[in-house]
């Protein structure tokens, strides 16, 4: 039996167990895992590469931005898991075998905030000595003497300084050496990270290998943060006493081990790291914090190139231009909706691209919503955009893969041949327009966000699936007269049969609309969904309870 997990949310995986979201047992330690991912959420800070020397000053800790999920370490007792901040739970993988062994004389319970990656293979039994052997990193402990001198023997070893190590300015290291510059040998090992065949993981790698139970032994733990230990709660004390702490916990590790992190001062050493580590692909980016608790992701802007094919308008300044919808080619022809554009244009621009895109206008058999309600105008797809971002999304909060829809153009204009997996843009904005560019794979392809992150069905062609059709099992509309006004309201409930086929849609949705001729806004409406029937009784029941009172009749 778990001590984590609900035993019926727990099935097999490899020689341990894995558990689907909101399995984790204990509802104190769920609510301060979810805390703590809201506190610490509030804390980042995105800065541009560009703005390293301007926003970052005084001591501050570098560590390469590890390309994996964040997880929790659980020590309760002698039991060990690894949980996500939803509740999903994995045991009695050959990680958490490793972490036993290293707490063995750890009498408090622990949580460890990190992130779990997967190696894309099973090499962990190897990166001490092929860190070793060839200079790239060197694995050191909490109180390993005379540091400097050891990172320098091993570079000299590879060949000068490999690269420009910073080991003569940058303080002391936690965890793992790193040797920037070396470049990529064996797979780039980043600390004792092995990036399998491609050189650096991605995200969804841990994804990929949670769902293969015949990979267990592919997943490994970075920690970055202690949040308890026995009844000491870390929150608020300094991160240098923090990660001292789990460097002395997580000592000798291989799966299980600290993030590489360098003390630093100041914005010229962050920025020797930025050079060192993303510039060479090494790592995507870096996680910077200072004394104050403030945290900095510094990442590569992301640029992509797209065909517009339709936008929305402004409501409180139509008409003028509210958004674009941006697309990338597929391989068959059809069009995969990126998603929507609102920020980067000026008043003028606005005012132009409305005028622009008016005279484009075409017909579309798929709807698409505006953020502002409205449904977008599609248009031919003929323009091409430049849009940054500060990130790319595979996965949503579930681990699901992000599925966006799949239009085909024809002389009819567009019509869904069905949802694909793609990504999401973070923060995207427009930049300009690419007259250079054509509407062709090679120019507006999958490959732009593909190569940054991996998806599902790259090359797979969508299928059109013909939903089926909702039923409507119950309405009611009751009807109030006063003073010669007519008042309405009404609910209606719907079995969409379309669950099966399409997990966005919900089993049974309840639509309620309130009329009263005297409001300042005449109607109101609302939608409800329900998992089951009974839980759509319910709903109906207290939707009558509260809006069927005297004088209000059934018609």
């Amino acid at each position: 039996m778990s001590v984590f997990a609900d035993d019926n949310s727990t099935k097999k995986y490899g020689d341990g167990t894995k558990s689907s979201a909101g399995a984790l047992k204990d509802s104190i330690l769920a609510n301060e895992l979810k805390l703590y991912k809201k506190r610490v959420a509030s804390k980042y800070q995105i800065v541009k590469p560009s703005r390293i020397g301007k926003d970052i000053n005084g001591k501050v800790w570098i560590s390469a931005k590890v390309d994996g999920e964040c997880w929790f370490l659980l020590k309760k007792g002698n039991d060990l898991a690894f949980s996500s901040y939803n509740g999903r739970v994995i045991e009695n993988i050959p990680a958490l075998q490793e972490a036993t062994k290293l707490f063995s004389n750890i009498k408090g319970d622990l949580i460890v905030a990190g992130e779990l990656f997967s190696s894309g293979e099973s090499k962990f039994d190897e990166m001490k000595g092929l860190a070793s052997e060839t200079g790239i990193g060197v694995i050191v402990g909490a109180d390993e003497p005379d540091l400097n001198t050891k990172i320098q023997d091993a570079s000299t070893q590879v060949g000068g300084m490999a690269g420009g190590f910073v080991g003569a300015k940058i303080g002391a290291l936690i965890g793992t050496a790193l040797l920037p510059g070396v470049g990529s040998v064996l797979g780039a090992i980043l600390g004792a990270e092995l990036g399998g065949k491609t050189g650096r993981v991605r995200v969804h790698s841990v994804a990929r290998t949670i769902a293969n139970d015949k990979s267990t032994d592919e997943l490994g733990f970075k920690a970055f943060d202690l949040i308890q230990e026995g009844d000491k709660k870390y929150y608020g004390e300094p991160y240098e006493d923090r990660l001292q702490r789990m460097a002395e916990i997580f000592k000798g590790g291989k799966r299980v081990n600290v993030a590489p992190t360098f003390v630093g001062e100041g914005a010229g050493e962050v920025g020797t790291c930025y050079h060192a580590w993303v510039d060479s692909r090494l790592a995507e980016g870096l996680v910077v914090r200072n004394e104050h608790g403030i945290i900095y992701k510094i990442k590569p802007r992301i640029e992509v190139d797209a065909v517009v094919l339709g936008f929305g308008e402004r409501k409180s300044a139509y008409p003028d231009l509210g958004e674009i919808v941006i697309a990338l080619k597929r391989e068959d022809g059809s069009f995969q909706i990126l998603g929507a554009v609102s920020t980067g244009f000026s008043d003028d621009e606005r005012m132009e691209w409305y005028e622009r895109l008016s005279k484009m206008e075409v017909e579309s058999y798929y709807r698409y919503r505006s953020s502002e309600g409205m449904l977008i105008r599609f248009v031919r797809p003929e323009i091409v955009v430049q849009i940054r971002c500060s990130d790319l999304l595979a996965l949503d909060s579930r681990e699901r893969s992000i599925m966006k829809m799949v239009l085909e153009y024809g002389d009819d204009g567009y019509e869904a041949k069905g949802q694909m997996p793609n990504v999401s843009l973070i923060h995207p904005v427009f930049q300009k327009e690419r007259e250079d560019k054509k509407v062709n794979t090679g120019d507006v392809g999958l490959e732009q966000v593909y190569s940054i992150v991996p998806f599902e069905s790259r090359n797979d062609e969508a299928k059109k699936i013909k939903l089926n059709s909702s039923k409507t099992i119950d309405r009611e509309v009751y009807v109030k007269v006063a003073k010669e006004q007519r008042s309405i309201r009404k609910f209606v409930a719907i079995e969409t049969n379309k669950n099966e086929q399409d997990s966005r849609y919900a089993p049974f949705v309840l639509y309620t609309t309130d009329f009263s001729p005297t409001r300042a806004a005449p109607m109101n409406t609302n939608v409800q969904v329900a998992p089951d029937k009974k839980t759509l009784d319910d709903l109906i029941t207290a939707w009558k309870d509260k809006n069927v009172k005297a004088g209000w009749n059934l018609v």
